[in-house]
C-alpha cells in the first residue's frame, strides 16, 4: 500500500514553504525563520508540552496499535517523537507547512524512524484511508481553509481512524 501520492514530496524537494495560514505565506515564513530556535521557546513547557501529553494520554486510551500515525502541524517533530516511543511499532509521518520546521524535524536526534513532509492540512500528499491516528495540535488557526484541511483529514484515514484535536479557541 502506498503512503505518498506521485507529488508529495514536491513543497520538500523545492526547497519552498507551502504557501498557508491565517497570514498567507509571510504566516509560513515566520514559521521557517523561528524553526532554528523553536525548540527553545519558553512555550515548549507552557503550551506545547502540555497539550501534547492531553492529546498523547487520550489517543493511548483510546487507540491500542495504530499501524500508521500522522501528525498534522508536526513543528519540529516533538510530538511524532512522543508518538514512536508511546507506539514502538507504528509509523509515524508528520506535515507542516514550513520547510523549516520539516528540516529541523529530519535532522532531530531519535527521529530517524518518522518520515515528515512539507505540506499543507489542505492538500495531504497521501492516498486514501491509510492512517489509523491523525492528531492536530495547535496548528488549526494557520489553516487558510479549516474546512479543506478537515476533509482532507478525512479522506486520508483509514475506516474507524481515531482523529485528535487540540486547539486554542476564542472564547465566546
Amino acid at each position: 500500500m502506498h503512503l505518498l501520492r506521485d507529488d508529495s514530496l514536491r513543497h520538500a524537494r523545492s526547497g519552498q514553504s507551502a504557501d498557508v495560514g491565517v497570514g498567507g505565506p509571510e504566516s509560513v515564513r515566520r514559521f521557517d525563520r523561528w524553526a532554528a530556535s523553536y525548540e527553545l521557546s519558553q512555550l515548549q513547557a507552557v503550551l506545547y508540552g502540555p497539550v501534547h501529553d492531553a492529546v498523547l494520554r487520550y489517543a493511548r486510551q483510546h487507540v491500542r496499535c495504530p499501524g500508521r500515525i500522522l501528525d498534522v502541524g508536526c513543528g519540529t517533530g516533538r510530538l511524532p517523537a512522543r508518538m514512536l516511543s508511546a507506539y514502538r511499532r507504528a509509523h509515524v509521518v508528520g506535515v507542516d507547512a514550513s520547510t523549516g520546521m520539516i528540516s529541523s524535524a529530519v535532522a532531530a536526534p531519535g527521529l530517524h524512524r518518522a518520515r515528515f513532509v512539507a505540506a499543507v492540512a489542505e492538500q495531504l500528499p497521501f492516498a486514501d484511508g491509510v492512517f489509523d491516528l491523525v492528531v492536530v495540535t495547535l496548528s488549526v488557526a494557520h489553516w487558510r481553509d479549516k474546512a479543506a484541511g478537515l476533509s482532507e483529514i478525512s479522506r486520508v484515514m483509514a475506516p474507524h481512524a481515531t482523529l485528535v484535536v487540540a486547539d486554542v479557541c476564542r472564547a465566546r
